[in-house]
């Protein structure tokens, strides 16, 4: 599983499919539940977490209670071992992959966070902000959240609207949500009852369209109505008309009766109009339709424009808004240059050169902002002769603003200033670290500014800074040499603290003074003739303070004074101790830091070449003087290279160079193969190399060493592939004696050689309270001996040994099989194992003692045994005295 996968634990009923990674709390891991064969999603907190588990406990009760409203559902919950664990029913929701297109999925992801955090609000659970990355698309088109940000147990109902107001801020500039959004995340958060009327904000922006869909549903109206007005009397007429009277002249009948009962003319006009003809006020009336028809018509056609130009214009508002909310300046720009410059004044709809003329004040007071925090940046940048900072600082708002031609003349010239500034420091440096070196000849007391560096303050302020601590430095010594001198003059005696055999050991003594020179002083001890020549780097700090003091010096920071009085006298080293004491003056340590790093570099080509020349004696001298010179946060760039250098003289001569066997001889080694050869020769010690058990023994008898029950080579590694043992020794006596090579000891698949006199019917011995059979030649696994022996067939007898005399046993087994010769015969021979062959060599003796003149080993040292000694020697070597 990788870095991710080694911290998460086995989940019962849970089988890890694919490790999501990290969440604000544990890791995300996608796993199927076994027992219901389904996929889920696993979020667990590692042991290594643990003092988060209070917290991630109060997220999953959280989780619990919404059961599902607008958050993936708890399924199962639980700790394995100081590990806890989640599991969510995940479903078919998928993860959100970049901003949203449409704008409906806008609108949803908004009111889904307002709802989940409405549901919150009403559980008085405070919780939040929600990270983007938790957010889950269901394939319904609806949002959940897989985890709830940071729960709180206790917080105000203050504190719940803010969370959710930076969430649903966090969500529309992630996601580029636009309007209304920044509006809800203000009202939620300024107003008591938030929620609620972040509500009304939303649907005051849904209802916009639907404004509009009601004004066009107005102008169908109207154009209905006038429909209805110009063509109804036409067609009621055609309906009234009698189809019989079809083609005959019209009658005219007047509907008026004077009082006499005579109808008055036909051809009478109308009151209002005496003279008129009797057809003119249908006409009249025609012409009054037309005309309203006519105008209606005309409003219509307005209003259709009217709607139309709008209807382009929302549009590139609502971009143009959008994009200026989401910081993306250039673009509005580009959008609100692309606007005619000349607008269709106010009508029904609103004024759009009204709302041209907002969004252009909009648009310049963001770009003011922007301008205006961008160079308190640079400005802060430069004060610190920051000026590639300052550079890509003015580079991103020129970006951001669309203006890159505008600003690049004054990006390039703060890069020419940045280039002029990396210049001008590293010729000041080089100049700190020539002076440091020089501070001993005495030669100088003032240093000339270095060119350039008064164009820079910071700069300046440093070097000034630099000059004063060396000029504090060489007076310090030069009050020491005064003091030195009135001694001298004075000839008496005082009391004198010089460093010896280090920088914490001094030892004290009186003593006159008989010379003094700027880098040596002589001293002669009461009742001794001739004078001791010290130099003062090697006179302990608290003399040459209390010099210093004696020459009207005022010491008020013993460190400072000591680390000022080692630049001069410090020799090759001061600058080492120099860049260790963190209380010397800051320009000073600065510059023997960089001195120190120069040396270490130096050293490290050295040790590159020696290696490529294969001269391992070079390569671990410059380990060793690197390994002094790098401070700890230093070391993770060289140990590597260093324990490699420092190891490769120890790997060519082998384990002697480590100390290994010691007391025994060591010969052949090979360090390709890591093949050696171990002698131990019995002498007033015993057998050299080699330890008992617990209830064993060994003792020296002259030249030879008695050995009673289980003894064991002393070793740090093991041996492994090939192993030969050697033994020339003898058995005392007839009863019993039986004498037996644990080849590959400490392993569950060592083998025992087991060789010895056996009496006449007898198959076994008694050890104690057991019978162990142990035949005169055989090879049998040590295993079966523990599990109690059992019946072994024996071969035919055949006793290579006699007691008392000398005899020469030899036990090897590698690739090729398992062997055991007594006195030059080979007495068995086994079939190669299958098994690994590593481990160490054990002597066990049973009954009698068994007298060993000498032992001798061939074997190869394990592959991993050896460069783990290698590494632990290399490491102590280098780093064990810091």
């Amino acid at each position: 599983m990788g870095a991710t996968g080694d911290q998460a634990p086995e989940i019962p009923g849970f089988q890890p499919l694919h490790i999501r990674g990290a969440g604000r709390l544990g890791i995300w891991i996608e796993a199927r539940q076994v027992r219901l064969d389904r996929r889920v999603l696993l979020k667990v907190l590692p042991a290594a977490e643990q003092s988060l588990q209070q917290e991630f406990v109060r997220e999953v009760q959280a989780l619990v209670r919404l059961d599902g409203e607008g958050a993936l559902r708890v399924i199962d919950e639980g700790a394995v071992g100081a590990a806890r664990y989640v599991a969510l029913d995940e479903g078919e929701a998928l993860p959100l992959k970049g901003p949203l297109q449409d704008p409906r999925d806008k609108l949803q992801l908004g009111c889904s966070m307002l709802d989940l955090y409405q549901q919150l609000h009403a559980l008085e659970i405070v919780a939040g902000p929600i990270p983007a990355s938790a957010l889950r698309r269901l394939p319904s088109g609806g949002f959940v959240v897989a985890e709830m940000g940071a729960v709180e147990e206790q917080g105000s109902e203050q504190e719940i609207r803010n969370r959710a107001a930076i969430t649903i801020e966090q969500m529309a500039a992630i996601f580029r949500l636009g309007a209304p959004w920044p509006e809800v995340a203000r009202v939620i958060r300024n107003e008591v009852d938030g929620f609620r009327k972040a509500r009304g904000v939303i649907d005051r922006h849904q209802l916009a369209p639907t404004r509009v869909r009601s004004r066009i549903a107005l102008l169908v109206g109207v154009v209905l109505i006038v429909a209805v007005g110009f063509l109804g009397p036409r067609w009621w007429r055609e309906v009234k008309r009698d189809p019989v009277d079809e083609g005959l002249p019209p009658v005219t009948v007047s509907s008026s009766v004077d009082e006499e009962g005579d109808p008055k003319s036909g051809d009478s006009a109308d009151e209002g109009d005496p003279g008129a003809a009797p057809d003119q006020s249908a006409t009249g009336d025609s012409r009054q339709s037309d005309e309203i028809a006519r105008t209606r018509i005309e409003q219509q056609d307005l209003l259709q424009r009217q709607f139309s130009t709008w209807e382009v214009w929302w549009p590139r508002r609502d971009q143009i808004l959008n994009l200026l909310e989401a910081g993306e300046l250039a673009a509005g720009r580009r959008l609100l240059a692309s606007l005619p410059p000349v607008i269709e004044d106010s009508d029904a709809y609103g004024s759009m050169t009204a709302e041209k003329e907002s969004l252009l004040q909009a648009w310049l007071w963001i770009e003011q902002r922007a301008v205006a925090r961008a160079r308190a940046r640079i400005d802060a940048s430069v004060s610190v002769d920051a000026y590639e900072v300052a550079a890509d600082a003015l580079a991103e708002l020129a970006r951001d603003l669309g203006l890159e031609q505008r600003y690049s003349p004054e990006i390039e010239r703060l890069k020419r200033r940045g280039q002029l500034f990396r210049t001008t420091l590293a010729t000041m440096e080089r100049r700190m670290e020539q002076v440091l070196l020089e501070l001993p000849s005495f030669g100088v007391t003032s240093w000339p500014l270095p060119q350039g560096v008064s164009s820079f303050e910071g700069l300046h302020r440093r070097w000034n800074s630099f000059e004063r601590d060396c000029q504090f430095a060489q007076q310090d010594v030069q009050s020491i040499l005064d003091a030195a001198k009135a001694r001298l003059e004075a000839d008496e005696l005082f009391f004198w603290s010089v460093k010896d055999g280090g920088p914490l050991i001094a030892r004290s003594f009186e003593a006159r003074v008989t010379a003094v020179d700027e880098n040596t002083i002589s001293l002669r001890r009461v009742g001794r003739r001739n004078p001791e020549v010290h130099p003062w780097n090697t006179v302990h700090g608290s003399t040459l303070e209390q010099m210093a003091i004696e020459a009207g010096r005022e010491v008020t920071d013993s460190f400072r004074f000591r680390a000022r009085v080692r630049t001069v006298w410090g020799g090759s080293e001061s600058i080492l101790e120099i860049a260790r004491d963190p209380r010397s003056a800051e320009e000073v340590l600065g510059t023997a830091g960089r001195l120190c790093w120069q040396r270490v570099e130096q050293w490290l080509a050295d040790g590159e070449l020696a290696e490529q020349q294969g001269d391992v004696q070079r390569q671990r001298s410059r380990a060793v003087e690197i390994a002094r010179w790098v401070e700890k946060d230093q070391r993770p760039q060289v140990e590597k290279r260093l324990l490699r250098w420092w190891a490769a003289l120890a790997d060519r001569d082998g384990p002697a160079a480590l100390g290994l066997f010691r007391e025994a001889g060591l010969s052949e080694w090979d360090p390709t193969t890591r093949s050696l050869q171990i002698r131990s020769l019995a002498d007033e010690r015993g057998l050299p190399g080699w330890k008992p058990t617990d209830g064993s023994s060994i003792s020296s008898r002259g030249e030879l060493a008695w050995v009673q029950g289980r003894v064991h080579l002393d070793s740090p590694v093991r041996f492994s592939t090939s192993l030969e043992v050697r033994v020339i020794g003898l058995v005392t006596r007839e009863d019993a004696p039986n004498f037996n090579m644990v080849l590959w000891d400490g392993s569950s698949d060592s083998l025992l050689f087991g060789v010895g006199i056996r009496p006449p019917q007898v198959s076994s011995i008694r050890v104690g309270e057991v019978d162990v059979l142990l035949p005169a030649h055989m090879i049998i696994e040590e295993k079966l001996l523990a599990e109690g022996g059992g019946e072994i067939p024996m071969p035919a007898p055949r006793p290579r040994v006699v007691p008392g005399k000398p005899s020469r046993l030899m036990v090897r087994e590698d690739g090729e099989g398992a062997s055991l010769e007594v006195d030059g015969t080979m007495v068995i021979e086994a079939d190669p194992r299958p098994v690994a062959l590593l481990g160490g060599v054990a002597i066990e003796t049973f009954g009698v003692p068994v007298v060993i003149r000498e032992v001798v080993i061939v074997g190869r040292i394990a592959r991993d045994d050896w460069f783990e000694l290698l590494q632990k020697s290399a490491r102590s070597a280098l780093w064990n005295d810091r």
